[in-house]
């Protein structure tokens, strides 16, 4: 059995090409949401019941071969530290990734995951030399590999970009270590905003900060020429995304998925959440990844 875990939308849209890929092998797997198993997940109080469900959960599972995760959320650390225990062997996903400075606690976590995993994947080259030199600096094997971002695997991103629209796309974080950052982010948002053209927000995570971002989007929405959305499904999202006249965002799809469908003076970098991240620069023929990351687990575990 091959678990995957994830915690928010964002890591499900990442895993669903690979649990395809998996599928598609005939290989047996499980897909756990953590959100479902522990109540107000994002709470840090909440943190310690991750740990205890993920390492109980571990042990009803019979031959359990690894498990697969996103390697930088808060959730994902406590459980990757119950399978650690369990010696169930981790393979973590987006490993190595640093920004310039150091705004969320997932950039703390990302590398402490990369420390209690079998194998990694970068999703840049430069990722993978991150994730390597930090295991060589403990004296650790180095098992890491690059493989692009596998989100958009099962989608024709050829059918999905069509003659630009005259909208905005709006896609903003919080700041989890700087309420001060993020209230800093949301007057960036506004100086960036045209009160007179056609807007779509979409809320961000809901990680520490959240409702200064939250205030704004309500405010926002007042405008008959803003539409603030929840969610998207993910072919949504991508044709939103590939359609629109700007993206106005600190999320790391920045710097993966939207240079595939955006001129760089289209993607507006709100604040120092992913500041001087490595633009990955995909070309349509490097998104279908998901096989191979399934193939380097297959050569790397089982």
């Amino acid at each position: 059995m091959i678990l995957l875990y994830y915690a928010n939308r964002a890591e499900k849209s990442i895993l669903d090409p690979v649990k395809s890929s998996l599928d598609r092998h005939g290989l047996e797997n499980m897909y756990i949401d953590l959100s479902e198993l522990v109540e107000n997940i994002e709470e840090d109080k909440n943190l310690s019941r991750v740990y205890d469900t993920v390492f109980e959960q571990v042990t009803e599972i019979k031959d359990c071969k690894c498990a697969i995760v996103i390697g930088d959320r808060r959730e994902i650390m406590f459980a990757s530290l119950a399978l650690f225990v369990k010696n169930v062997p981790i393979v973590q996903l987006a490993a190595g990734d640093l920004s310039e400075k150091i705004s969320l606690v997932d950039d703390y976590f990302r590398h402490l995951i990369t420390i209690l995993s079998s194998l990694q994947v970068g999703f840049t080259e430069k990722s993978k030399i991150k994730s390597d030199d930090i295991l060589k600096t403990l004296n650790l094997k180095q098992r890491s590999a690059y493989f692009p971002n596998p989100t958009l695997s099962d989608i024709n991103v050829k059918d999905n970009s069509s003659e630009k629209e005259k909208y905005d796309l709006i896609l903003v974080h919080p700041q989890s270590l700087s309420a001060t950052g993020t209230r800093s982010d949301a007057t960036e948002v506004l100086k960036h905003f045209d009160s007179k053209k056609r807007t779509i927000v979409i809320k961000g995570n809901k990680d520490k900060n959240y409702e200064i971002l939250y205030s704004l989007w309500e405010i926002l929405e007042a405008s008959e020429f803003v539409t603030v959305s929840e969610n998207m499904e993910k072919e949504e999202f991508i044709k939103v995304l590939a359609n629109c006249d700007r993206f106005i965002t600190n999320s790391s799809c920045a710097f993966y998925e939207a240079p595939i469908f955006l001129k760089n003076d289209k993607i507006h970098h709100i604040g120092s959440r992913n500041k001087n991240r490595e633009t990955a620069n995909y070309k349509l023929e490097d998104v279908k990844s998901s096989d191979k990351i399934v193939d380097f687990i297959l050569r790397g575990l089982l």
